[in-house]
């Protein structure tokens, strides 16, 4: 799954980023046209599902497009957590909102800020989005997932303190320690129902401080399957997480979104 460190640095570019998809060698026209119908479909209905500026009420565009943490997601796919990317036909990432309410302090490592982004991930089909989707929502429920997260990530750190101490290196972003890795779920009967989510909560660590706490890092990733798609939505807190009230207000907004524009998509690849 995807994607955290947002505030500074945008590790996607573009609105779409599109993924190799198997088209094979020697095939007719019809091939292309329907493969560039289904990009058009799947770009028309990113368009629709992802937030936008004026979506949150105190909240601009300051990326053009999504970034992430990098750290957590070499994470997530070391722990088996990330969709399979040979099932991916294209990834559209949002904005990056950040809220009007703090203002970054001259350094990154200080910095107080809220962010929020979404992407969509189109996948084959439906059936491949859905069975992507029942295997994360299986294995963040899994003690032995969250345990793998928060170790990846330390160990991660580790690795790039090793490496930045023998090429003589300062690494800007933020790595964590002190990690903890929990599940989040909605009930079943709730307006968002079917929707799951991973929160990390770390200190973010700097090797150019040289220090082993910086302030609190709060990462909450959700996702949902609606049709060929699955959706996920990103908030990232520092020194607190992004309130729930625009956690939840968003969340229904996409959901929304997702579940009223899904049946043109899926008819475009089913």
């Amino acid at each position: 799954m995807n994607g955290l460190w947002l505030a500074p640095v945008a590790l996607t570019a573009g609105v779409a980023s599109f993924l190799a998809v198997a088209t094979g060698c020697g095939q007719g026209g019809s091939a292309y046209a329907t493969l560039g119908i289904m990009m058009t479909q799947a770009s028309a209905y990113a368009e629709a599902v992802n937030l936008h500026e004026g979506d949150i009420k105190g909240y601009k565009v300051e990326l053009a497009s999504g970034g992430n943490i990098q750290s957590k997601d070499t994470a997530l796919g070391s722990c088996g957590t990330e969709n399979s990317k040979q099932n991916e036909v294209a990834k559209f990432d949002s904005p990056t909102l950040t809220s009007t309410r703090h203002k970054k302090s001259a350094t990154a490592f200080n910095s107080t800020f809220e962010q929020v982004n979404s992407s969509v991930h189109v996948m084959k089909d439906s059936v491949v989005a859905l069975r992507d989707y029942k295997l994360f929502a299986t294995m963040v429920r899994r003690r032995k997932t969250t345990e793998c997260l928060a170790r990846s990530l330390e160990k991660l750190r580790l690795e790039v303190i090793e490496e930045g101490k023998l090429a003589g290196k300062e690494f800007g972003q933020p790595l964590f320690s002190h990690v903890r890795v929990s599940a989040l779920f909605f009930p079943q009967k709730s307006a968002l129902g079917g929707i799951v989510g991973l929160r990390i909560i770390a200190y973010s660590w700097l090797l150019r401080h040289n220090s082993g706490k910086g302030p609190n890092y709060f990462v909450e990733d959700f996702t949902f399957s609606t049709g060929p798609a699955t959706v996920m939505i990103s908030y990232v807190g520092s020194p607190r997480p992004v309130p729930v009230a625009v956690q939840r207000k968003s969340l229904l907004l996409v959901y929304r979104r997702a579940r009223a524009n899904s049946v043109g998509l899926a008819a475009s690849f089913n």
